[in-house]
């Protein structure tokens, strides 16, 4: 499994800039080569394959809409996006251009088809088991992830409970309390919440790895060496 720690660096949906834009290729590529984790987000195509995309549609990337979860895999990958020519890209791609010792943390994004994305996510993964760390928002994705594939970590992610956030997911981001059913192997939660109530609890109860997300001011880094707390970050190099 892979060993998260106080020293874990993870580039937020790569190392992107204005020349590689978010979770594009190009951005991965750039952060394995500068010796860093990689971040990353997951949807699933309406044909089962695992697409390396933050958004449920490609409108924000490309300027083309095509909801993924309803979008052939093919007609996704088409599309560039904006100002340049690169791809969207699927889950393969990406492993075929970053070397295996490079640690990734997939973010697989909520979706009602749980054990499908899941399972086509681990499938691709599976000779990289030591490299990768699985986590959501969702918590019956972070559940099935556990128990049908145990050779990942699995993790929750946790977020400042804001007021434009619907009630339920509020709720839940002041409490964690899916965490009494769930036991995430490793926390990694919005910056702001480190020292939160249900952060101090939980760590203290489930005795797992935090990590921080998104680091981008000198103030955060040190937030986080203060819990010791790995870093999901962004807009600079640590």
């Amino acid at each position: 499994m892979l060993a998260l720690t106080a020293d874990s660096l993870f580039a937020h949906r790569g190392l992107h800039d204005e020349s590689r834009p978010r979770n594009s290729l190009a951005a991965h590529v750039a952060a394995a080569d500068a010796g860093y984790g990689i971040e990353f987000d997951i949807h699933l195509s309406q044909d089962g394959v695992p697409i390396v995309s933050h958004d449920p549609d490609t409108q924000h990337d490309t300027g083309a809409f095509r909801r993924i979860e309803s979008t052939p895999a093919a007609a996704i990958t088409e599309l560039v996006y904006r100002g340049t020519d690169l791809h969207l890209i699927t889950l393969d791609t990406l492993l075929e251009y970053v070397p295996p010792s490079v640690p990734l943390l997939v973010e697989i994004k909520p979706t009602r088809r749980i054990e499908a994305v899941v399972d086509a996510v681990a499938r691709r993964l599976s000779q990289r088991s030591d490299a990768v760390a699985l986590q959501s928002f969702q918590p019956s994705i972070v559940r099935a992830a556990r128990h049908r594939h145990p050779q990942f970590l699995a993790g929750q992610l946790g977020e400042a409970p804001a007021s434009t956030l619907p009630l339920t997911r509020r709720l839940h981001a002041l409490s964690l309390a899916t965490n009494a059913l769930v036991r995430p192997q490793f926390l990694a939660l919005e910056v702001s919440t480190l020292s939160g109530a249900a952060a101090v609890f939980w760590r203290r109860h489930l005795h797992c790895p935090l990590l921080a997300w998104t680091v981008t001011t000198p103030e955060q880094v040190w937030a986080c060496r203060r819990e010791a707390a790995g870093m999901i970050f962004e807009g600079f190099r640590p």
